[in-house]
């Protein structure tokens, strides 16, 4: 019941089903998540003058190439599927990261703090803003 639970709650390239499930044929599932529809993914996110290609994996800032590690694209890549939303760290270790990290941890932080200075590296200005106490934000203006 869980499992299907987060099938029809959350979106999943891939679902694996046995088909004799309890209750209700495995089959039945996956057809109503069919007719659901899945989400296309976007080629490219775009906020203000940052892009990311995500069909060539790569990133700029206005004419600018952005060098990233794997693990910084994920994390801008986060950022832009949640522009103008704060975004909590925790939220950032369960969806960058994909595991339960200790909450003291500065990981995020120094993720954070590397894009962040890629994306000012010319000069422009700052995109993700500190929001105290709660995480962070990619926002063209100052958070008020």
């Amino acid at each position: 019941d869980t499992g299907l639970t987060n099938a029809h709650v959350y979106d999943y390239d891939l679902v694996v089903l046995d088909v004799m499930l309890p209750g209700q044929s495995g089959y039945d599932v996956v057809r109503a998540l069919l007719r659901r529809g899945g989400t296309r993914v976007q080629e490219r996110l775009v906020y203000a003058d940052v892009e990311l290609d995500r069909l060539r994996h790569g990133a700029r800032r206005g004419d600018r190439t952005l060098d990233l590690t794997p693990r910084e694209y994920q994390l801008l890549e986060y950022f832009l599927l949640h522009a103008e939303q704060v975004v909590r760290r925790t939220e950032l270790l369960e969806k960058v990261w994909d595991l339960q990290f200790d909450p003291m941890t500065n990981v995020v932080d120094v993720h954070v703090g590397n894009v962040r200075r890629k994306l000012r590296a010319a000069g422009e200005s700052a995109l993700i803003h500190t929001i105290r106490g709660v995480g962070y934000m990619l926002s063209e203006r100052e958070p008020g």
